[in-house]
């Protein structure tokens, strides 16, 4: 049985124990002494953690699949601090509330006045919002609250108070606490409520109803990404990368991998136009399918700002059945980017993009325990990986990026023979 990548990350962080990294004071630890454990920043330097990563990745790489295939791993430019989406968990008592990171052991929240891989401007915006939050005046907003979520670049933030309920007293309580906060805080670019009675883990939950449980109190819905001279934006609702320091990477990988030209680009899972208008030069015709409503919207605003009229976007869930009814039969020079969710494409989709003959796929995992049953759900299908890079899309943690370049068996063997 195949080892996940995870084993042999740790199998390799054990061998490679030394010193703890060098950390500013107050860096993952709670006030009283508690190291928090949620990634490993704490226990070695970003240099040697790239060469853990890359000889666990390639021993777990090479208990599947070819060796000759796979490239060195990419690092990102920001190996700490690079996190523009972060969230703590509000947990509220009868004597008050407490706010942190949940630690997967035990499932207490750790209260660290800083994280390693977070931005520091985070830290302060976590720290006055809490100050708030205890003022009795917040107690109908600290009654729903349920997560402080931060999302944004470098330089402004979003703040989004995931509620259970928004009620006009949590609402009023949160305009008090806005106001406050963006007066002090001038990088703070929006103030939004979440209504979220999912119990969803994740940062923006599981709530997918119409805009009623999305309001904006102050600023901005859209977060600016910038890469070079290309600039795309996208709403605070979207889904979006937490480390926007390797996206000019991932995108520059992605054209190597594909090459220079094609004639038409095919993007499933397209999100605000990350690959479709990032690869756009490069194809005659681009089309992305993406489900979310606020990325689609995201996307076509970004072509139409940079006039790709050559680039369209439609919403769509990604299922077999919708692929027969939107990607059409496909040759050697068109191309289909696939950048699926954490657990993966849904059943068949695989099977009903190989059935359309394009002649490269791009196949993007966040997720490397996909690898194995994907790459041979791609064999079933007469598809081969050509090439394979990991990119370290979230330092600190045992998790990475992977692009994978498929073609046809039948041109692979051809193309190794010129």
């Amino acid at each position: 049985m195949t080892k996940s990548f995870t084993e042999y990350y740790d199998e390799e962080r054990r061998r490679s124990s030394g010193q703890p990294a060098r950390l500013p004071p107050g860096s993952c630890v709670t006030p009283d002494g508690r190291r928090c454990r949620l990634c490993h920043a704490p226990s070695m330097e970003y240099a040697k953690e790239l060469k853990v990563k890359d000889t666990a990745f390639r021993r777990f790489w090479a208990s599947f699949a070819s060796e000759n295939v796979v490239d060195r791993l990419r690092p990102s430019p920001s190996g700490r601090g690079y996190r523009v989406v972060t969230k703590r968990k509000v947990h509220v008592t009868r004597a008050g509330f407490s706010m942190g990171l949940i630690d997967p052991v035990g499932r207490k929240l750790l209260d660290v006045d800083s994280c390693a891989i977070e931005p520091a401007s985070h830290a302060a915006l976590y720290a006055r919002i809490a100050a708030l939050l205890r003022h009795r005046a917040a107690n109908p907003l600290v009654a729903a609250l349920q997560y402080v979520i931060l999302k944004g670049n470098y330089e402004t933030t979003a703040v989004i108070f995931n509620l259970s309920e928004i009620s006009q007293h949590a609402v009023k309580a949160a305009n008090t606490v806005s106001k406050l906060l963006t007066r002090e805080f001038p990088s703070v670019q929006g103030v939004f409520l979440f209504e979220d009675d999912s119990g969803d883990r994740y940062y923006m939950g599981g709530n997918t109803a119409a805009a009623a449980a999305f309001r904006r109190l102050y600023g901005e819905r859209e977060i600016s990404l910038r890469m070079d001279d290309l600039r795309l934006v996208y709403d605070v609702q979207a889904f979006s990368q937490v480390n926007l320091s390797v996206m000019p990477t991932l995108l520059a990988t992605a054209r190597e991998m594909l090459g220079q030209r094609g004639a038409s680009l095919f993007d499933l899972y397209s999100g605000y136009g990350l690959f479709s208008i990032g690869l756009a030069s490069g194809y005659s015709v681009v089309r992305g399918l993406e489900v979310s409503q606020q990325a689609v919207a995201s996307a076509m605003n970004n072509a139409r700002r940079l006039k790709l009229s050559h680039v369209r976007f439609n919403r769509s869930d990604i299922s077999p059945e919708s692929l027969i009814r939107t990607l059409p039969m496909l040759g050697p020079d068109d191309a289909v980017v696939m950048d699926p969710p954490r657990n993966g494409a849904a059943d068949g989709v695989i099977e009903a993009v190989a059935d359309r003959g394009p002649g490269r796929i791009l196949h993007v995992f966040c997720n490397t325990e996909r690898l194995k049953p994907d790459i041979a759900a791609w064999a079933r299908c007469g598809y081969a990986v050509r090439r394979a890079i990991p990119v370290d899309n979230f330092p600190g943690t045992d998790h990475l990026e992977v692009l994978l370049l498929l073609t046809p068996e039948q041109r692979r063997h051809n193309d190794t023979a010129h």
